[in-house]
């Protein structure tokens, strides 16, 4: 060889302790032979994820290369945890480290009301609105013919288990009509609710909404609908006869008419505020006037009338 000419290194054979691995060029998409082999078996493994291609994987693998030994082994700790750590909970298959899950075992939440999303981030979103207090039921994917993901595939089964027991296990309270998985329901069987302040409400979900709030201490009448009669829907549909019936029994110091704010709404407040003033029980109906955020430009007459009714000084 002539004295300064450029001399290459060749690979060393296997079994020198530099045992070189496999991966595939980004650019050319070509399998090369340039890593060794636990650099070439990290980028296969993370090519393996989601969203992650070769290009992807190399520079993860180069990141991690230039980390700490102990922030990578805390890495590695943590995914080997979830592994064998992390579970589907056996009622809703939510992922969990325990079962069932804190949502499954939470006795507040909503047993009457059932959201059935594809996978469990899909629960995540809709559990950070904060606004959805029922249960839940994973699918853990969706249904796609090409790539050979049907029925069986997904917890449909479970699925339609867990409406028939919801269909056999709730019921409505016989005090107030809520739908609930024990009799009395729990707000009916708190001893520290106020058993003088009772607010009527149409259905379920009403007194749901009146609960988020945490401003209403008292108990809860459910009407199980409204009065409508283009829809045939007389005093006798509703849970009217057993609401006086039971202010017969304990009768209450206020009763708080909280139906809905539209004409079968007003028609049931004003019917039943003329069956309740007899008995001497002070009738009152929720305010109404215009919403946080909005203008008076789009507010319709009704509503900017009552707004004006319901003024008040301030202090």
């Amino acid at each position: 060889m002539q004295r300064g000419a450029a001399q290459v290194a060749r690979p060393r054979p296997a079994g020198d302790g530099q045992a070189h691995g496999r991966a595939q060029d980004p650019r050319t998409g070509h399998v090369v032979a340039f890593y060794p082999e636990p650099v070439a078996r990290l980028i296969d493994a993370l090519q393996r994820l989601p969203g992650i291609g070769p290009k992807t994987a190399q520079r993860l693998t180069f990141f991690l290369l230039k980390r700490p030994a102990e922030e990578v082994r805390e890495l590695s700790s943590a995914l080997v945890a979830v592994k064998e750590r992390i579970v589907y909970c056996t009622i809703c298959f939510n992922v969990t480290d325990q079962d069932p899950c804190r949502i499954c075992a939470d006795p507040g939440r909503d047993s009457g009301l059932l959201c059935v999303v594809e996978e469990p981030n899909d629960l995540l979103a809709m559990e950070r609105t904060g606004e959805f207090k029922g249960r839940y039921h994973v699918l853990l994917g969706a249904l796609s013919p090409l790539d050979g993901i049907g029925p069986d595939d997904l917890k449909v089964r479970e699925l339609l288990s867990a409406l028939v027991a919801v269909k056999e296990r709730i019921v409505y309270c016989t005090i107030c009509f809520n739908v609930t998985d024990q009799d009395p329901c729990r707000i009916c069987a708190d001893p520290g609710r106020d058993s003088g302040l009772l607010c009527v409400v149409e259905e379920p979900n009403d007194l749901l909404a009146m609960e988020r709030t945490g401003e209403f201490k008292g108990r809860y009448h459910v009407l199980l609908g409204a009065l409508s009669p283009l829809d045939g829907i007389g005093p006798d549909d509703l849970k009217v006869r057993e609401l006086l019936l039971r202010l017969e029994d304990g009768p209450a110091r206020e009763v708080i008419l909280a139906t809905n704010p539209n004409v079968e709404g007003e028609a049931t407040a004003l019917y039943l505020a003329k069956l309740l003033r007899p008995l001497g029980v002070r009738v009152t109906r929720i305010a109404r006037g215009l919403p946080v955020g909005g203008d008076l430009e789009y507010a319709d007459q009704v509503t900017l009338t009552k707004a004006l009714e319901g003024r008040r000084e301030i202090s």
